[in-house]
């Protein structure tokens, strides 16, 4: 007790000696960022200090609420350095500070509903599932025992999402394969986004593995040469004031918007024609980000968009109850058959100048009970701009949600499907639900996907005129030099 007391009076004494040490010791312990209050948990911090004989150390203690951080961490530092007789700028790596909550069962409990509440409605969801993690039967994993079919050319033109712009930091290079090319896309000095080819036109060597950023340009580890990320040409050699001309590799067209990197693809080579739109409340963050998804799947990347004119298979693929999973064999043999999804659709392609690019679909939806009680009225628009991104909107009747879909070919017939969601704050609960119900969904179509096969001319009804549609209108995006399967796998098993 007496030796608690003496611990107390000394720290009071020197108590005084805050205001002096307080802005050198900030500086020197980088603890600016640490102004928070405590709250309701009571604060206890120990200060150790390795010494050469043995260890000294000095308890400071404070039960009161709303204490600064910062105040206890300064005072227990001022006794600290007073004992010992060391400077600030002396032995600071043999200094460990430890701060600990008295915690009670009732603090406990209010801890742990933080952290549920936390997790499940305001940690952003990232649902991600690899290539052979959904829609397989057991021994069919292998594309080779499946039939291709007569399948159109496999790298449609157009802008494809190669990176998300919350996955790329200043001066951070990823490597990407996508599209039968290999990508170095990095985030230049002054944040902005490029894209050039991953291989340096020296010895070969891959600029996305090791590389550095520098201001603009982006430097090959194997032997310093710099390229310009905006044109692509080499403007430094380290060893030699001589740089050859055709030292550049190419640099390839990239905007940024919507949370996503879009690169221009073009089997003829041709510029842009258009552009993917940009959704101002996304970029300007006026909606709330909730989460994201992402597949991978075994199919022709026409596949993926075509189901939005596919206007039957919604009752038979997706009328069941979301929380049925995935599997579209057990559908029927849940709880739930009760509870259905009801739909109705309408595609459409856009025949105004300079929007041919772009096509809509119209989902009315609502849910019945006991195929008698109507609740969940929402209405789906889905804007597809050309043949790999699709913006859809749910309204709710209270609320809007919008959810972004990207597809992109990473080999022949793989394709990476990404759905980021983003909603009113206010929207929480039901843009979660929503989220996670769209996974399930679309898992089961990807079921599909991965084991049917292509046929380039299928057995129609009046009923799917809508898909001989689709089909005439995403032709748009092939060209005479639009690679083949057979052109694209040469050279990938290498």
């Amino acid at each position: 007790m007496m030796r608690r007391q003496s611990r107390e009076q000394y720290a009071g004494e020197h108590l005084a000696r805050f205001n002096r040490i307080m802005e050198k010791f900030r500086e020197t312990f980088n603890v600016e960022s640490l102004h928070y209050r405590t709250g309701f948990l009571a604060i206890t911090l120990k200060v150790r200090l390795a010494k050469e004989k043995g260890r000294v150390s000095v308890g400071v203690s404070k039960t009161e609420e709303h204490l600064p951080l910062d105040w206890i961490l300064s005072t227990a530092a001022v006794i600290l350095m007073d004992m010992e007789g060391i400077s600030l700028s002396s032995r600071l790596h043999d200094v460990s500070m430890f701060v600990i909550g008295h915690i009670t069962l009732q603090n406990v409990f209010f801890c742990l509903i933080g952290w549920i509440i936390y997790r499940l409605l305001i940690k952003p969801m990232n649902y991600v599932k690899g290539l052979c993690d959904v829609g397989w039967l057991e021994g069919h994993k292998n594309l080779k025992t499946r039939v291709i079919g007569k399948i159109p050319p496999v790298y449609p033109n157009g802008w494809f999402a190669i990176a998300e712009s919350d996955s790329l930091k200043k001066e951070q290079i990823i490597y990407v394969a996508a599209l039968g090319e290999n990508f170095a896309v990095f985030r230049s000095s002054s944040g902005k986004s490029r894209v050039l080819d991953a291989y340096c036109p020296h010895l070969g060597a891959n600029m996305a593995v090791g590389g550095k950023v520098v201001g603009d340009c982006l430097q090959c580890p194997f032997h310093l040469w710099k390229f310009n990320g905006a044109t692509g040409q080499c403007t430094s050699i380290p060893y030699t004031d001589k740089i050859p001309k055709t030292a550049k590799v190419r640099s390839w067209k990239t905007i940024e918007t919507n949370g996503f990197i879009f690169v221009w693809y073009h089997a003829e080579g041709e510029d842009p024609s258009w552009f993917p739109e940009e959704i101002q409340e996304i970029n300007h963050n006026k909606l709330t980000y909730f989460g994201r998804n992402q597949f991978q799947i075994k199919c022709h990347i026409q596949d993926v968009p075509e189901n939005g004119s596919d206007i039957t298979h919604f009752t038979a693929i997706h009328e069941s109850a979301a929380f049925s999973g995935g599997d579209i064999r057990y559908q029927e043999k849940t709880l739930f058959k009760f509870f259905k999804h009801k739909w109705q659709a309408v595609w459409e392609p856009c025949n105004e100048n300079g929007k041919q690019h772009t096509a809509t679909s119209v989902l009315e939806h609502h849910i019945t009970l006991f195929d008698r009680i109507k609740i969940a009225k929402c209405r789906i628009f889905a804007l597809q701009t050309g043949p790999g991104y699709v913006v859809l909107k749910v309204d709710a009747g209270f609320g809007s949600v919008t959810l972004l879909q990207v597809i992109t070919p990473v080999e022949p017939l793989v394709q990476k499907v990404i759905h980021r969601v983003y909603s009113p704050a206010y929207l929480m609960p039901f843009t979660r639900f929503f989220f996670l119900s769209e996974a399930y969904m679309f898992e089961r179509d990807i079921m599909v996907w991965n084991n049917k096969v292509f046929f380039d001319q299928p057995i129609y009804t009046r009923e799917d005129k809508s898909i001989a549609r689709f089909r005439r209108w995403y032709q748009q995006f092939y060209t005479q030099h639009s690679k083949t399967y057979a052109m694209a796998k040469e050279g990938l098993d290498w």
